[in-house]
């Protein structure tokens, strides 16, 4: 009994591999759509819309941290004539990577963007023995984020008169998280930290009432989270999911026999964090003990088939 006990102890510790740890986002958007209507058509004025002022940016960040090392990465793209302006920003590391992307001609019709991150936990934490029954530890984490404005704050337009504005976007949203990390913060129990990942998208219009006076506003958004949890129980974490396929939209309507001015404001973004395991090591006369016993294990066996 003591035999396999030494094996079984030694082989938990040689050959112990942390617990998979892994977040992940993605957010797309295409077929951005300005369907104009003619509220009247007796008046002779062609629907139009123009877009004057805003700039475009996408910004992206990784991170890590783990036992006697860590590290940050970010990047950003500003577009260079204005809103909707296409640019592209990434950064990648050994634990993760987040892009973000802005493509099309320079207008919302016809236009794609997209944020993404993922994050893999560094496996190398530990916890070291303490006094009174606390421990030092060095945990692992990544994390990652990944935002795109096409605008940047707020982009104004002028709308025609007797005219609905409808404003579109086909998305698609994806998060998970798969795992986390177990910190042995103190000898009797540890605490768990499950890996998390979020999205969310907006999409906002406001300016003069339809009549010409006062105000109107509409807005549309989607958010998700995922975020994996420890089953102590099972002794694993249970991994979440979650995703979002449909459409956003807006309206910004002009009864008026002038052109109205409104703002229109996009925002796209994603972030996620994976942790990593943080154990008790043994301390050294526990080690020996261990290889002692296997030692002697291994003799035993030796005699036998002698």
């Amino acid at each position: 009994m003591l035999t396999r006990a030494l094996i079984s102890a030694a082989a938990s510790l040689l050959l112990a591999t942390p617990a998979l740890a892994a977040s992940t986002a993605n957010l797309q958007f295409t077929s951005v759509n300005v369907q104009l209507i003619d509220l009247d058509t007796d008046d002779g004025i062609t629907p139009s819309v123009s877009f004057s002022s805003g700039s475009s940016r996408g910004e992206v960040t990784y991170s890590f941290v783990r036992p006697g090392s860590s590290g940050n990465e970010s990047a950003t793209f500003t577009g260079l004539f204005g809103a909707w302006s296409p640019g592209t920003a990434s950064v990648a590391g050994d634990f993760g990577s987040a892009v973000a992307t802005l493509s099309g001609s320079g207008m919302p019709s016809g236009s794609s963007l997209s944020a993404s991150g993922t994050a893999t936990a560094p496996g190398d934490g530990f916890c070291l023995p303490g006094s009174g029954g606390s421990n030092t530890c060095f945990t692992t984490r990544a994390s990652y984020s990944s935002s795109v404005d096409p605008a940047g704050f707020s982009s104004s337009f002028t709308l025609s008169p007797n005219t609905l504005m409808v404003f579109t976007v086909d998305a698609n949203i994806a998060v998970a998280a798969t795992g986390g990390g177990r910190t042995a913060q103190f000898d009797t129990f540890f605490f768990t930290n499950g890996d998390t990942s979020s999205a969310g998208a907006s999409l906002a219009v406001s300016g003069t009432g339809p009549t010409g006076s006062g105000f109107q506003s509409s807005n549309d958004n989607r958010s998700l989270f995922a975020d994996a949890f420890y089953d102590f129980g099972s002794g694993v974490f249970i991994p979440s999911s979650n995703s979002f396929t449909g459409q956003l939209g807006v309206s910004f309507t002009n009864l008026s026999s002038g052109d109205l001015t409104g703002n229109l404001t996009m925002n796209f973004r994603v972030s996620g964090t994976a942790y990593g395991d943080a154990l008790l090591v043994p301390e050294p006369s526990a080690w020996a003990l261990m290889l002692a016993g296997l030692a002697t294990v291994a003799g035993v066996a030796r005699r036998r088939r002698a």
